[in-house]
C-alpha cells in the first residue's frame, strides 16, 4: 500500500433529478474505493459514511462541507467520480481542491497515471 499518496473520492451521494439513486451513488463510489485499494492506493471515500442512516441528519450540509475541506487538505489527489458535475457538494470539493492546488483526476485511469508518474510503482 502506498504511503506517499492519499486520494479523496468526490462524487454525488444524494439523488439528483433523473440521476442514480442514493444507493447506486454509494455503490459506485465504494466500487472505486475498492479498486484503488486493490491497486495499493489509499483513499478517503466519504460515501462510506452515507451507509449509516444517521449520516443524513447528524450534520448540516455546511458541517459536511467543512469536514470535506479538512480531509481534502490532507490528501495528495482528488478523484472526481462519474456524474460529479450534478452534485453541489462535489462541485464545491472540486473548486476547493483547485484553490488548494490539489491535483485532480477526472477518471480512474488518469488518477492511476498521475500517481504512477510520481516515480513509484503501484
Amino acid at each position: 500500500m502506498r504511503r506517499d499518496v492519499m486520494v479523496y473520492l468526490s462524487g454525488p451521494m444524494t439523488q439528483y433529478q433523473g440521476g442514480p439513486t442514493v444507493e447506486e451513488n454509494l455503490a459506485a463510489a465504494i466500487a472505486v474505493h475498492h479498486q484503488l485499494l486493490q491497486a495499493g492506493v489509499p483513499n478517503i471515500c466519504p460515501h462510506l459514511s452515507g451507509l449509516a442512516p444517521s449520516a443524513w441528519t447528524a450534520l448540516t450540509p455546511a458541517q459536511w462541507l467543512a469536514y470535506d475541506e479538512a480531509i481534502i487538505d490532507r490528501c495528495t489527489h482528488l478523484l472526481m467520480l462519474p456524474n460529479w458535475p450534478n452534485s453541489k457538494g462535489a462541485r464545491h470539493e472540486y473548486r476547493y481542491a483547485v484553490s488548494k492546488h490539489v491535483p485532480i483526476a477526472l477518471n480512474l485511469r488518469d488518477l492511476l497515471g498521475m500517481v504512477d508518474s510520481r516515480g513509484q510503482s503501484l
